[in-house]
Formats: structure tokens, sequence, C-alpha cells
């Protein structure tokens, strides 16, 4: 028994030394693959930029070696360092001869900036953003003159990435020029003049900012820039936005694309957007945006802002004007929009946020397709060759308002009078619709009337009903506003045939403007308007006429004598007297009502 006891326990001796070898074996597997050595250049995949200048003739570096990059080597450090190395040096040999293009070959290529090589497994020190080496958080630094362009696969899609690799306390950007930062208060910093970016995708996947978001770590963090392009541009899961492009002169974005940027933001943070467009630093600044896509991002789709809210370098009031064309958005908190924006036009956009999350949605605009915050102003969404403005009053945002509605200023006005707003949504905040042309609700007249002449009185949803109206329930919004109506004469509810009352005013109806015609010309007489002196025969030249009920047409003659109603386009500028009448004509045609009233008119 003894014996057996002892020849178990060698046993398991020698199964522990080969385990121990095992383990050092795995280790020292571990540790040439993941810090290689310069022996094993020759075994890893790689390819040889080219630059050629602007003259058509090929530059010859030292060594093709200078141009190298290594491919399908994520955790190759001394290779990702090369890769940046070599990458620059192209870069810095195309602006140095007379400008030229920097082709990258086919292959996925994996970057790293030397301030990221050291401790590379271990979070940095947070820094704040004044103790940041600017360079040394970046992979590019751009010159003058280059363009940089991938290489297309034969389907035409983009065969080079390039993945910036490092997970630190500072974020890495891609490409990168900002001598504004980079060298502060060293005299007027320089513009990036004529750069051009096409043809490949930037991956930031393998990057990721330990311990604050600090709106960095970008695909394209450039500021100050004049005559740059970008085309068939993909730049996707960076840290920050995606195409982060600060003071743009004369330049323009097309075909490209930004998935999925700003992974290490909240819905809170600044930036976290696929384009991120910022201006103010000259008058002179702008920018064409055109046939991009910008989806699941974690803020804005594609976004401007005035960079005064940040620091004083930026004092600029104007601008040449950015436009934004035939772009479409999908899954970003906003899909298009901006801070304090200036000349901004977005044309023929596509917003495809989901409506189930946004109450009172209105084509392919509402709350989350656009988004402007404070201080913005001049700016202007274009469908279809209409435009749908939006537009700030009383501190809320409004999308669909357009036409003359707006240059007529009728919506300006019954806002400012306090009588109309927009809609709400489930929980009583402001859905940035005003529904222009929605059609009006007959409770929807009779609050806005009621607003008019009760402008100081507290708002009640708790009033019971005390009109013969069934159908007026009690505790709804418009229960105390029809209530009032009622006592005024202005709504007298349905009648049968025989002229009996039938108990109905169907609050949540839509109002003719036939309907709508009388309602504002009983509001007028009772309160004291001019009702008998007027051309009861004008209104007669109307293509419609014969439309006119009986009991209508003293009202019409009178609203259509004094400009309350004008008539439409249709049917050769016809009253259309049977059709609903919308909110906007409701926003004409009431303040035009209460222009004839004596005491108001003025």
């Amino acid at each position: 028994m003894i014996k057996h006891v002892r020849f178990r326990a060698r046993g398991f001796q020698k199964a522990e030394k080969y385990i121990k070898r095992i383990l050092i074996l795995l280790f020292l597997t571990v540790v040439f693959f993941m810090y290689g050595c310069k022996g094993v250049h020759a075994e890893i995949n790689h390819e040889v930029i080219t630059v050629t200048l602007a003259d058509g003739s090929v530059y010859e570096p030292e060594s093709k070696e200078d141009f190298t990059l290594y491919q399908d080597m994520p955790y190759y450090r001394e290779q990702m360092l090369a890769n940046s190395a070599h990458l620059q040096a192209a870069v810095d040999a195309a602006s140095e001869n007379g400008g030229g293009t920097v082709t990258i070959p086919e292959g996925k290529f994996y970057f790293m900036p030397e301030k990221h090589s050291r401790n590379f497994d271990e979070p940095d020190t947070v820094l704040t953003s004044k103790h940041i080496n600017y360079i040394e958080y970046h992979i590019i630094q751009c010159k003058d003159n280059v363009t940089i362009e991938g290489t297309l696969l034969p389907d035409g899609s983009l065969g080079t990435t390039l993945l910036p690799v490092g997970s630190r306390g500072v974020p890495i950007d891609m490409f990168f020029f900002a001598e504004l930062f980079e060298k502060p208060n060293q005299g007027t910093p320089d513009y990036l003049e004529n750069n051009h970016f096409r043809n490949f995708c930037i991956d930031g996947i393998n990057t990721k900012t330990y311990g604050y978001y600090n709106a960095k770590g970008k695909g394209f963090y450039f500021c100050l820039f004049r005559d740059c392009s970008w085309d068939n541009v993909t730049v996707m899961n960076t840290d920050g936005t995606g195409f982060g492009m600060d003071c743009p002169v004369n330049s323009k974005v097309t075909n490209c694309k930004a998935v999925a940027c700003g992974k290490q933001a909240n819905t809170d943070s600044v930036g976290a957007s696929g384009f991120g467009i910022g201006f103010g630093y000259s008058n002179d600044e702008s920018l064409v945006i055109e046939n991009c896509e910008s989806l699941s991002n974690r803020k804005f789709g594609i976004f401007f802002e005035h960079q005064g809210r940040f620091t004083d370098e930026f004092q600029a009031t104007d601008s040449l004007g950015f436009e934004v064309r035939n772009c479409r958005a999908r899954g970003n908190l906003y899909d298009f929009g901006g801070e304090m924006c200036r000349n901004l036009i977005y044309r023929d956009c596509v917003s495809e946020a989901l409506y189930e999350t946004d109450p009172n949605p209105l084509g392919s605009i509402n709350r989350r397709a656009y988004y402007y915050g404070t201080q913005s102003n001049d700016y202007h969404i274009y469908e279809n060759g209409k435009e749908i403005k939006v537009w700030v009053a009383n501190k809320k945002y409004y999308t669909d308002v357009y036409g003359w509605f707006v240059e007529e200023g009728w919506f300006d006005l019954v806002m400012d009078m306090g009588i109309m707003y927009g809609y709400s949504d489930d929980q009583g905040q402001p859905a940035c619709v005003f529904g222009q042309d929605d059609g009006l609700a007959r409770a929807q007249i009779a609050v806005t009337l009621f607003r008019y002449c009760n402008p100081d009185k507290e708002w009640n949803n708790t009033a019971e009903n005390s009109t013969p109206f069934m159908d007026n329930i009690s505790g709804q919004f418009y229960t105390e506003a029809m209530n009032w109506a009622y006592k005024e004469g202005i709504f007298t509810g349905d009648r049968n045939p025989d002229g009996s009352m039938t108990g109905m005013v169907r609050p949540g109806d839509g109002i003719s403007r036939q309907e709508l015609a009388l309602v504002l010309y009983r509001f007028a007489k009772g309160r004291g308007a001019n009702v008998t002196d007027f051309d009861r025969t004008f209104y007669q030249a109307a293509s419609d006429v014969n439309l006119v009920a009986d009991w209508a047409k003293d009202a019409i003659a009178w609203c259509y004598a004094n400009g309350v109603l004008t008539g439409g386009s249709a049917a050769g500028f016809g009253l259309m007297p049977q059709d609903t009448a919308t909110r906007g004509h409701a926003g004409k045609m009431i303040p035009k009502t209460i222009a004839t009233i004596p005491q108001f008119g003025d």
C-alpha cells in the first residue's frame, strides 16, 4: 500500500514538470507573437506604399522598407509603429516634393502612435487637454498638397482598411491637422491646403479610451483647412466623431459614410457624431456634404456647431455657407442638426428615424430627424424643392412650417400672441411639430380664441362640461374653452333638419373653411366688428361660389370682403368652402379677424 502511494506521488511530480514546461513554451509563444522581432519581417505579409508626384513621376525612397506597410498583425507593436512611421514618411515625401498622391495598397493595416507604444496593456494616467502633446496622440500629421488614396477591389468596394490601435487615457486620431491648438500663441496658424482623401476605410474598433471622454479619437481631426476633399471614404467605430473637421474653406465631402462613431461617448457628450463640422474662425468658411450616409452614431448623423461655444479663438459671425445635399441618416440620436448654426442648408436629405420613438411624426421630419440647439439661426431644410424650415419660437423648435405661413409672418405672429402652439408628446414635452398642414379640429379653434380673450387665465384641464353638448367631455384640454365658446355664441352645436339641437359639437372633428368663416364671423360680431357695411357681392367672383352653403353665405361674404378668407390656388383661386381648414389657415385667418375688431385692430 505504501509503495503504491509513493508511485502515485512520483507520477504527479513528473506530470507537474511537463505542465510547467508547456506553460513556459506557451508564454514564450505569446510573447513572440505579441512583440515580434526584427528577424520576422520577411515572414509577415507586407505591401509597399506608392508616392506619385505632381509631375507624374514615382518617388523612390532610399529603401523600399521606408514605405512598407505590414498587414494582418494587430498586436505586433513594432510593425504597427513602423506602419505609422512609413505612412508618415510617404506623406512627408509627397508634400516636400511639390505635392503628390500617396497610394495605400489593398489590405488591413494596423497603426499605433509612439505615445501609445509604452505600457500598452495598462491605462495611461488621465491627462487634461492642456497637458496633451497633440502629435504624440495622432497617427498621421497631414501636410499640404497631398492626396491619400486606398485601393478598390475588382467589385468596386473598398480594399484598404486603416486600423489605429491603442487603449490609453488619451484618444487616438488617425489623420490630424490642428496647428491652431498644436502651437498656441505662436502667431497666425496655417491652414492645411489641397489635401484629398479617397477610397479607403478607417476602423477604430481596436481603440479604447480609459478614464474620460474628451471628443477626440476621430478618424479625421482637422481644424483650419482649405480646398480639401473627401470621396468614397468610410469611418467607423471611432471613440469620438468620425469626420471631425472644423473651419473648412471651399471644401467638399462626397459619397462618404460614417458608421457607429462616438463609441466611447454617451448621448450627453459633445461631438460623438458621424460628421461633426465646426466653424467660426473666419467669415469665408464653406463646405458641401453630398451623397453621404451616417448610420448608428452615438449623437448626430451630420452636425454643425460654432466653435465659439468652447474657446475664444472663434469669433467669426458669418460664413459663406454650408450645404448638405442628398444625404441619408439612420439610427443616430439625432440625424441632422446643429448648435449656434449659421448659413446652413439641408437639401433633399432623408432621415430614417424610427417613428415609434417620436409622437406626431410628419413625413420624414420629426424631432429625432432634426435638432437645433440654442442660438441657432438662419438654417433651412428643403425637400423636393419645398422649404421645411426649422423655426424658433418661444424657445421651441418647429420643423414643419414653411412657405407663405412663415414668409408673410403669420407663424411668428401667432406664436408671439401666444394663441397657437405646436404639439406635445405623450410626456407633455414639445414634439417640435406645429402641424401647419394638419386639419384644424373644432376644439383647437375654440381653444385658440379662448386663449386670445383670456391671456392671463391659468389653464384648467379639470373643467366640467357646462354645455348641452354631450361630447364636450369633462376634464379635456378643450372643455373650458368649449364652455366659453358656447356661452359666447361662437359654437352652437349641430342641428337636426327641423332645427333642433343634436346635442353634439364634435370637438375632435375637422372644421371646414366655411364653418371656420362662420365661427370667426360670430366671434368678430360679438366684439363689435362692423358686420353690416361691406360688399356682400365681392366673394361671388370666386370660381366655386356655388359650393358655399346658404347658412355660411353671410360669413363667407364678410370674411372675403375683410381679407380674412382670400381663397386658394385650387380651381382658379376658389374659396374651397367645403375643404377642411388647416392649422396654417387658422394662423392667418384669426389675426385677420382680430384686426377687424375696433378695440383690438390697432
